[in-house]
């Protein structure tokens, strides 16, 4: 018997909270980001936050502050005379430099706050997130105005017009064989400690109406097999 390829590919899903959108939000914002976009500044790949203005007006947004705290409402203000355009996006690099459109503070990977305040020390927009993965994003899905998802392919300065995922899961496939050449047929097990695993074998992406698996699957062809854990909320 020839040689078999087998190829396979793991990718995860986890539960987000979502918020309510106002004239002015947080549209999208990315944790461990390195290799997505280089800030224009010193040109290093930060974390971020995306805000966005869903008017058809032009919004002073200057004297508004960011934050990574619900309790501190004055952590971090964006400068005077700063504007955003209808329907605009405005980038902040949440990397701990403190200038322009740095703030002076960090976003934690493994999960945290993300707070607007307007100048007047009023709760305008925040998100509580869960851990991330690097170089995925969590964004509203419409664009502008529908709850907080992941996006694979961020999207900063821009509509949120990628696919997304409804959440991220930290339990992983385990593949009872590594991808690779094989010399012979083989069964491939498919594990992980919680929730239902789906796969497919076309190249798409898992969804919760992909195959379920149930049981070893037969590998006596060149197979490129993705599989992900999917649970409850």
């Amino acid at each position: 018997m020839g040689k078999l390829t087998y190829w396979c590919f793991v990718f995860t899903f986890l539960v987000h909270t979502a918020l309510q959108g106002q004239d002015l939000i947080i549209n999208e914002f990315q944790v461990s980001n390195s290799s997505t976009v280089d800030d224009p500044d010193f040109g290093e790949s930060g974390d971020w936050i995306e805000l966005k203005n869903t008017t058809n007006n032009l919004i002073s947004i200057g004297g508004y502050y960011l934050s990574d705290n619900l309790s501190d409402s004055a952590k971090w203000q964006i400068p005077a005379n700063t504007v955003l355009g209808p329907e605009d996006h405005a980038l902040f690099w949440a990397d701990g430099l403190d200038t322009l459109t740095h703030t002076n503070f960090r976003l934690a990977k493994a999960g945290e706050e993300i707070a607007l305040f307007s100048p007047d020390g009023e709760l305008v927009d925040h998100i509580i997130y869960g851990a991330q993965r690097t170089n995925m994003s969590m964004g509203r899905s419409p664009d502008g105005i529908g709850d907080f998802k992941y996006f694979k392919r961020p999207t900063p300065y821009t509509d949120n017009t990628m696919a997304t995922f409804e959440g991220i899961t930290f339990n992983r496939v385990h593949f009872s064989e590594k991808g690779g050449l094989k010399e012979n047929a083989f069964d491939l097990t498919l594990t992980s400690l919680l929730g239902e695993i789906r796969y497919t074998t076309d190249g798409s992406f898992p969804t919760l109406t992909s195959t379920l698996y149930t049981s070893p699957i037969p590998i006596n062809e060149t197979t490129f097999i993705r599989a992900a854990v999917f649970e409850d909320e």
